[in-house]
């Protein structure tokens, strides 16, 4: 052999051992106890936030074995024994996921008397903790050409006075609004204020940059952010810009151009997903996404990544474990929801070809898309799930969506992706407006409203929500904080109620009918008011058909006859 072939099988030789020094193997390993832990349920403050606490409290959850810390002599052990390093791991489900050089070091670890069981998830030739991201390699998401500005931008102040709809205000993100009359919400002053959003993707790469996200940016609303990928709590120039244009269905609020659904909103942002690769130890990551969410006291997940297929060597998930129960991703959003958290969830862009986990969770507000006629994207993801369950549950706009896009651009994409947060805005809306609510109430109040609710589709669910009805469905009251006559109906139009507003000087009888346009009596009632703006429930009557009503109102001296427009 020449000198030439010498070295270069001399290269090959340092190259391959340079790759198998670098590799890793991921594998989920499971404890069989926490026995002799440190931590005690009496004492929550010392794994979990005041927020985490004070949600569990509000909702009379309490605080349980699952939420205690895995033992550190665990996982120390765990390490020793393997040569490994930690990736993440679950409080939950009492494991960690290791990476380790070797599948051999595996032995060892199965020795271990505390460990049950250990797991194959993933392979990195590279290894993958603080390996940062070469953009270039990277997919980005696929956006049409940039939407021009609405011209009302010039008009400033006009811009800003306005907090209530209309096209002047949300901009780009007008159309989507109204299909679900979320306006309705932000009308009542409800953009998401004290709300915590916690948003699962996999790359947020022009928040720092876009004007939509000024207002989140300069007021500090980002209250945490991890790469479970990488190991690293920066989340910028890492992965695609994927996750921003979901960010920005909630967070944007750059009024004429466009505002999304809870802009007041505080938000945590986890990369889960690792665009190079399609492997189970993904799931973990989001597993652990959920759980620090959770610890750091979100109110609602919002998570536009699924899993159906993985790469070889790894099996796909077969159609009967997508039953709402069974994978680790549908197990968290299960408990996720049981610890007092709105888990909204992707359906998926697998069209008739299903749903992806944890879209089929029992307990997840399942998010498909229409498009702007509300008819079903054919892309959109559906069930039921392997158990019967109908989903998605509700869809709105996604195909397509009005999104951000760099370079302070705004443009249209498709999917799931876009429709499923749009929804979890909405829903931090509304539990804003009513705090005493619970996960389960909202997404019941969200599904009764939706538009074919007493005749789901395979493909739409229930359908498009309506929130003003959602907000009606939960008694939230309509804020009226000024009057221009001395009784008046908000909302109007009106759905399977009337609340009536009265200012009385003093309090007394207040007699209120209900007439057709023909001067049909279809109730009549007297109740006493007290003085001040009060309001007053009005029952419709059952069946009463879409049209133009007249609510006749009397109290002492003065008499006022209300048009009301029945919607729904």
């Amino acid at each position: 052999m020449s000198w030439k072939g010498i070295i270069s099988a001399l290269l090959i030789v340092l190259c391959v051992s340079e790759i198998k020094a670098q590799q890793q193997y991921a594998y989920v390993v499971s404890f069989t106890d926490k026995n002799n832990t440190p931590y005690t349920l009496s004492n929550p403050i010392a794994y979990l936030s005041q927020r985490a606490i004070d949600r569990r409290t509000t909702q009379g959850i309490a605080v349980d074995s699952t939420d205690l810390p895995v033992l550190d002599t665990y996982i120390q052990g765990t390490l020793t024994a393997s040569n490994g390093i930690l990736h993440v791991k679950s409080r939950w489900f009492n494991s960690i996921v290791i990476l380790i050089p070797s599948q051999a070091n595996i032995a060892a670890v199965q020795a271990l008397p505390y460990v049950s069981g250990v797991n194959y998830v993933g392979y990195y030739a590279l290894g993958l903790h603080n390996r940062l991201a070469n953009n270039n390699n990277i997919a980005q998401p696929v956006l049409h050409a940039p939407l021009a500005k609405p011209s009302a931008k010039s008009t400033t102040s006009a811009i800003q006075a306005k907090s209530t709809g209309s096209p002047l205000y949300y901009g780009n993100s007008w159309d989507q609004t109204t299909m679900v009359n979320g306006d309705y919400l932000h009308d009542q002053g409800y953009k998401g204020q004290g709300m915590l959003i916690a948003v699962l993707d996999d790359g947020f790469s022009f928040v720092p940059l876009h004007e939509g996200f000024d207002s989140l940016n300069m007021q500090n609303r980002i209250l945490e952010t991890h790469n479970f990928v990488l190991d690293t709590n920066y989340i910028y120039d890492i992965g695609s810009g994927h996750g921003a244009s979901v960010l920005g269905t909630i967070a944007a609020n750059a009024p004429g151009d466009y505002v999304g659904t809870a802009p007041n909103a505080e938000f945590a942002l986890y990369i889960t997903e690792n665009l190079s690769s399609e492997q189970p130890v993904e799931m973990q990551n989001v597993v652990a996404g959920i759980e620090r969410a959770d610890s750091l006291g979100a109110d609602i997940i919002s998570q536009s990544s699924g899993y159906n297929t993985f790469d070889n060597p790894f099996n796909d998930i077969p159609q009967s474990d997508l039953d709402g129960k069974t994978t680790i991703v549908a197990k968290a959003a299960n408990l996720a929801t049981s610890k007092g958290i709105l888990y909204v969830a992707t359906a998926g862009n697998e069209g008739a070809g299903g749903l992806l986990t944890p879209g089929d969770a029992d307990s997840a507000l399942t998010v498909g898309a229409v498009n702007a006629a509300g008819n079903p994207w054919s892309q959109s993801g559906h069930g039921p799930n392997f158990a019967g369950t109908i989903k998605p549950d509700v869809c709105t706009q996604g195909g397509p969506a009005n999104v951000l896009a760099p370079s302070n651009s705004y443009t249209t994409s498709s999917g799931t992706s876009f429709s499923t947060p749009q929804i979890a805005g909405w829903a931090a809306c509304l539990w804003q407006a009513y705090p005493g609510a619970t996960p389960r109430m909202l997404r019941a109040a969200i599904d009764t409203s939706a538009h074919v609710h007493t005749n789901p589709g395979i493909q739409l669910g229930y359908g498009i929500p309506n929130f003003q009805l959602a907000a009606n469905i939960l008694n939230i009251p309509v804020t009226v904080n000024k009057m221009d006559s001395w009784a008046t109906i908000a909302p109007n139009p009106i759905t399977d109620k009337i609340t009536l507003w009265t200012d009385l000087t003093i309090s007394g009888d207040v007699t209120y009918s209900l007439t057709d346009v023909s001067g049909r009596v279809l109730l009549n009632n007297t109740q006493k008011v007290d003085s001040g703006i009060r309001s007053t429930p009005v029952a419709v009557p059952d069946g009463l058909a879409p049209g133009i009503y007249f609510l006749k109102v009397a109290s002492g001296n003065k008499a006022v006859s209300i048009k009301a427009v029945k919607i729904n």
